[in-house]
């Protein structure tokens, strides 16, 4: 799942296809960041929306609006925190059910442990 647009969704795929083959069955886009052209054609959905959708129980993501609101629907969130480098996602406290991770060693022990 990604938050780019449909509109460079050739272009994804021509990425993952060469950096990562055979790994993905499928991408969904939630076309966030429209510009007003775009959204006169094109909508936008929440992550929380999409992870309903194709029946996620787990997100793996960078943003912190993305864990709190995800969170906040039930959905359990892995926050992505390169090194604990990532400025934009810090926060002094969490929910319950979001995981601050660091790499993903972290995410497969977690998700393994969880099993």
């Amino acid at each position: 799942m990604t938050s780019r647009q449909h509109t460079i969704e050739p272009h994804t795929h021509k990425f993952i296809s060469a950096h990562y083959p055979s790994t993905f069955h499928s991408i969904n886009f939630a076309n966030h960041f429209l510009t007003e052209e775009e959204a006169t054609r094109l909508s936008s959905k929440s992550k929380t929306q999409i992870c309903k959708e194709i029946g996620a129980e787990i997100l793996i993501d960078d943003s912190l609006n993305h864990a709190h609101d995800c969170a906040e629907n039930g959905i359990r969130v892995l926050l992505f925190d390169l090194g604990h480098k990532y400025g934009w996602n810090k926060s002094k406290s969490l929910p319950k059910n979001v995981n601050r991770v660091k790499n993903w060693k972290e995410i497969v022990e977690l998700l393994v442990d969880s099993q």
